[in-house]
């Protein structure tokens, strides 16, 4: 950043460390300043380094890009999706064989989102107890 700040303090004519008083003695001035440093300049590089893990191939980038870019790779919420199953449900004659296996994935579906139950802290200890008196090396 410093070689940015110098360029751009030279180009304005002034010195560098004037900028940096001023972002000493001015919060508004240093936030303002920092905006402007992420949006002209973090932003892009976020975005190449990105599209450059994506030709690389590296599948999290490729993932991350499609679930912002395509609403058809954006995650759904559990909300949403009962929501879309209640709806199908309702607006669709279906046969009671289907309502029935629907209800049953429902609930199996709601199981997973159900709080489980907390462990104790306690944890049996598992094998044989030692024997008192010998503890198996070279007593002789």
């Amino acid at each position: 950043m410093l070689g940015m700040v110098a360029a751009a303090c030279e180009k304005l004519g002034f010195n560098r460390w004037t900028y940096y008083h001023h972002r000493q003695e001015d919060p508004e001035f240093a936030e303002r300043c920092d905006e402007i440093i992420f949006n002209q300049v973090g932003v892009p590089f976020a975005r190449d380094k990105l599209m450059e893990a994506i030709f690389r191939g590296e599948a999290w980038a490729v993932r991350f890009y499609l679930m912002c870019k395509d609403p058809m790779f954006r995650p759904k919420s559990v909300q949403e999706i009962d929501a879309t199953i209640r709806t199908l449900t309702q607006t669709i004659d279906i046969t009671p064989e289907a309502r029935k296996v629907l209800d049953i994935w429902r609930e199996a579906y709601d199981k997973q989102f159900e709080p489980q139950p907390k462990k104790s802290g306690k944890t049996k200890r598992r094998g044989k107890k030692k024997k008192a008196g010998r503890s198996g090396k070279g007593g002789r």
